[in-house]
């Protein structure tokens, strides 16, 4: 990966479970047309696996994602 990390933090499988388990507050932008809108998704972990597959082809920036809980 060509991305430096900044921070790196330990652990535990409960923090790990809670994650897993967790809601996702993910904003978006559609900047590129000719009405451009800021869209909001509430989504769990495999709903924003399934948006993230392929997302590089979509005119749709991701501006936050934040666990709900």
């Amino acid at each position: 990966m060509r991305f430096k990390n900044v921070k790196k933090k330990a652990i535990d499988s409960q923090v790990v479970d809670k994650f897993i388990n967790d809601k996702y507050t993910v904003k978006t932008i559609i900047p590129l047309v000719d009405d451009p809108v800021k869209k909001t998704y509430v989504l769990n972990q495999e709903e924003l696996n399934e948006l993230l597959e392929g997302y590089n082809e979509y005119g749709e920036f991701i501006i936050s994602v934040k666990p709900k809980g």
